[in-house]
């Protein structure tokens, strides 16, 4: 039984625009589950969190109400000072000894992506795309010439190095590739941020349908997949949007990648991984603040969150 004075507590955005790629609130999903299973649920934003810490005892966390209390917290945001105010709140949670669905190591690492192909490097068991990451300065030949541009006849993926803003620039076919990727890396000097630059490992042709996996991994198990189909490049959230979906069981080989990756990075609390399921399978991004609204596709994955979030909270350390 949970207390009602320690509800399971969502850090999100209260009565506010999410973003465009969270379209509907987890307070609306979540919420009217915990209604009808009856379990104390509250909603905490982000942005009216303050965090007082010093050298001599745990963060303590306040908003207009008072200390923020909770059996276990989760958090979501899309826009860059939600992220970020999630980040710092779940870690000082987790500094305070609370149970969190994801916690610093999650969201630190799986929210950037060029962190995240860091740590999956070196695992041969998780299948990821060749990967560079490079300044504005960076060689534009010498990048090309490590993705396998030039000989494999493969296009190109340039990501923003934060998951602040989610996708990236699309593809771009062979003729003038110096000309395009030199201005792209020259244009993240704007924003002071580096990119990630992956091969267009699908291996489909790029008039062809292409497909993504989607798969989300909660309380360590797999909780379903999805794919979706569009024109264009596999690029982790691109052309997942409008694009035709539909249920997808995964291969054994598949379900074992993705759990393995979402724990290597910390997120076996909650993740969504998009991975290109096409001629070659390799996972693109492992994101611990995706979207819950997979429903249409035959999956339930806010009754998986809150299922796992009530059996956290209902057992001991």
């Amino acid at each position: 039984m949970i207390p009602k004075d320690k509800p399971i507590t969502i850090i999100t955005p209260v009565k506010r625009y999410l973003g465009f790629s969270a379209p509907v609130s987890p307070i609306d999903q979540l919420s009217t589950i915990a209604t009808l299973w009856n379990v104390p649920f509250t909603a905490v934003d982000p942005q009216r969190v303050i965090i007082k810490l010093n050298n001599k005892q745990k963060p303590v966390l306040y908003d207009d109400k008072g200390p923020i209390e909770g059996s276990v917290f989760y958090g979501f945001g899309h826009e860059t000072l939600d992220r970020l105010m999630v980040r710092f709140i779940m870690i000082a949670l987790e500094k305070m000894g609370n149970k969190v669905i994801n916690g610093e190591k999650a969201l630190t690492i799986a929210d950037d992506k060029g962190l995240m192909a860091l740590t999956l490097a070196n695992h041969p068991e998780i299948p990821t795309a060749m990967s560079v990451i490079s300044s504005a300065r960076g060689n534009v030949k010498l990048i090309l010439d490590s993705l396998g541009i030039q000989e494999n006849k493969n296009s190109f993926v340039i990501q923003k190095l934060s998951g602040f803003t989610a996708g990236g620039v699309g593809t771009q076919p062979l003729p003038a590739l110096t000309d395009f990727i030199a201005p792209a890396l020259w244009a993240s000097r704007m924003d002071t941020r580096p990119r990630v630059i992956q091969n267009d490992a699908d291996g489909s042709k790029q008039q062809e349908r292409r497909k993504v996996i989607r798969a989300y991994v909660v309380g360590g198990k797999l909780a379903g997949c999805y794919i979706t189909e569009a024109n264009g490049i596999v690029n982790c959230a691109g052309l997942a949007r409008e694009s035709h979906g539909y249920q997808y069981a995964p291969s054994a080989l598949q379900k074992r990648a993705f759990l393995a990756a979402a724990k290597i990075v910390g997120a076996s609390g909650f993740c969504r991984i998009d991975a290109s399921g096409g001629k070659k399978f390799v996972i693109y991004e492992i994101n611990p603040l995706a979207r819950i609204d997979a429903e249409k596709y035959g999956l339930h994955i806010p009754e998986e969150l809150l299922w796992y979030a009530v059996q956290l909270a209902t057992t001991t350390p």
